[in-house]
């Protein structure tokens, strides 16, 4: 009577083996990474502090942190700070509810169409190219001091981010999956819907999350140039009168906005690709 060869036992010490190849490297858990941020942030705030305190560079030009979380509590005690962000925060979203759709619909025609990007391309890198901080006086002149001018500067730079990254991702569709829709016969809009469209969506996104930084970039710019309120007219403030701790205190709120809204923008990342 013949029997049923015997499979392999996986011995205990080669499951160990696999559990400690798979769980990840103390470099790599959140934990260490987190805590090394922080070290990186002490280091970085500590040499900050030391090249005004021990005279490597003169205090009048550069401001320790102390100084500048002092301009930081000023700021907020003139109750006139959340105001200012407003200020700058409602002309970039204009500006990204303008630019984001303008130049994703653009970059989905030229991507598509080999004809219409052919005519177009000797056009897009000239325009791409022009210095937007120079348009900012003409948008004042065509919108006034108002927001509108602050966002048209940011809507320049969002269209063309989104145009470039958007087309890129059109391109970049499979060839394999464009013959398979054509050999069953899938019509032009099944196909852009079915193939061409999710697979660009990783380039939209991350289109979308460098023209959050040039938004932020162009308002501010223009904000420099002439407005009202925002940010960058307490830059322009600060630096006509010297007060270079507010320049930089002004400089962190800024840094601390777009940290918080490129981690918002790396989490719907996340759910946007989630189907990957």
């Amino acid at each position: 009577m013949s029997t049923a060869p015997a499979l392999p036992k996986t011995s205990r010490t080669e499951a160990e083996g696999d559990e400690v190849q798979h769980r990840p490297a103390l470099r790599e858990r959140a934990p260490f990474i987190l805590l090394s941020q922080l070290v990186l942030f002490l280091v970085i705030m500590v040499a900050w502090d030391a090249l005004g305190r021990f005279g490597v560079v003169d205090r009048t030009l550069i401001s320790g942190p102390l100084e500048v979380l002092e301009r930081l509590r000023d700021l907020y005690d003139s109750g006139n700070l959340f105001g200012q962000i407003l200020a700058t925060m409602h002309a970039v979203a204009l500006s990204l509810l303008i630019g984001v759709p303008v130049g994703g619909a653009l970059g989905l025609v030229l991507g598509s169409s080999r004809f219409l990007d052919r005519v177009a391309e000797p056009f897009l890198v000239p325009l791409n190219s022009l210095p937007r901080i120079a348009l900012a006086p003409l948008f004042i002149v065509w919108f006034g001091l108002t927001v509108n001018a602050k966002a048209a500067v940011g809507v320049t730079l969002v269209v063309f981010i989104m145009l470039f990254n958007t087309r890129a991702g059109v391109k970049e569709t499979s060839r394999d999956l464009l013959l398979l829709a054509d050999s069953l016969g899938m019509s032009t809009l099944e196909r852009f819907r079915k193939i061409v469209l999710p697979g660009s969506v990783p380039v939209i996104v991350a289109g979308i999350r460098l023209s959050l930084t040039y938004a932020l970039l162009g308002v501010i710019a223009s904000e420099m140039i002439g407005a009202r309120n925002g940010l960058g007219t307490d830059i322009v403030r600060f630096s006509n009168t010297l007060q270079v701790g507010g320049v930089f205190a002004i400089l962190v709120i800024l840094a601390l906005i777009s940290f918080g809204l490129d981690r918002l923008l790396g989490a719907f990342e996340r759910r946007a690709l989630r189907w990957q």
